[in-house]
């Protein structure tokens, strides 16, 4: 174990970048986000490995532990979501909870489980779905916030809070 690495950190398989990062932070007071999905065996598998950015442009890594996902912002090590999973036989999962760092929560909880939603499916899982972008988040040019959040250049669909609760409960 290197020194000042976490234990969170020692779990994973996935491993330190050439490039120096922080190391993962804490998590300031969390709260519980409307988000919950399944993931077959090779999503999980994805999931378990970790993500370690590749370039300055990728905005998380994210570490497994225990049966909880650890996500955090790759540039500062702050961490932002935790998910919890009920790991099943098969190898599949399912989220029992997810929750995000209070001071971080862009609109309300619904749009930050769609953000949470996004960020798993296609910065990690490298699934090809269009950005939601709420239609009060004020920006400085057309996908300036995806980037500054995702750090991807994806297709943005415009979404509402009311749009989004049905989805995410």
């Amino acid at each position: 174990m290197q020194t000042g690495m976490s234990d969170m950190e020692t779990d994973t398989k996935a491993k330190r970048p050439s490039r120096r990062l922080p190391p993962p932070g804490e998590f300031g007071k969390l709260t519980k986000i409307p988000y919950s999905d399944g993931f077959d065996a090779g999503e999980m598998n994805i999931l378990r490995e970790g993500f370690r950015p590749k370039t300055t442009a990728d905005k998380w890594l994210s570490l497994f532990s225990r049966k909880t996902l650890y996500l955090h912002r790759s540039q500062t090590g702050k961490g932002i979501y935790q998910l919890r999973f009920k790991l099943n036989k098969d190898g599949s999962g399912d989220v029992k909870w997810a929750k995000a760092s209070k001071d971080v929560i862009v609109i309300d909880k619904h749009y930050e489980a769609a953000l949470l939603d996004f960020i798993i499916a296609h910065v990690l899982l490298g699934h090809d779905i269009q950005f939601p972008r709420h239609a009060k988040v004020d920006q400085n040019g057309p996908g300036h916030f995806q980037n500054a959040i995702a750090g991807t250049e994806q297709v943005e669909t415009e979404v509402t809070t009311r749009m989004i609760k049905g989805q995410f409960k």
